[in-house]
């Protein structure tokens, strides 16, 4: 079976809340469009840490959970981001460790 990409924007959802509430301008979103792969069968988006950086996206505490080869591990919790995917916007709830950050599905608007 082959792998599948597609062409996401993340969107730091705190700078997207703001936009809402008049303190910062629809500019001054921290964001990044990437090419990722697809897991239809997954409800987790994996990051580095210099995109969290680029995102501005805090780190807020950890939990355990475990890797694809079923390995456990600790991930530090981070700030929320949006996934933008064509028309569709999904809210993700980060959750980060030193090389890898894992986040679970929150919300979805469309």
């Amino acid at each position: 079976m082959g792998m599948v990409q597609a062409e996401i924007t993340l969107k730091n959802a705190g700078d997207v809340s703001n936009v809402s509430r008049g303190i910062l301008n629809e500019k001054e979103i921290r964001q990044t469009t990437v090419q990722a792969v697809v897991d239809t069968g997954e409800a987790t988006l994996v990051i580095n840490e210099e995109m969290r950086q680029k995102l501005g996206l805090e780190l807020k505490g950890t939990k355990p959970a475990r890797l694809a080869n079923n390995q456990p591990v600790m991930v530090t919790v981070a700030e929320t981001v949006e996934v933008h995917w064509k028309e569709c916007c999904v809210e993700i709830n980060m959750d980060s460790c030193k090389y890898r950050h894992i986040a679970t599905l929150r919300n979805t608007r469309i």
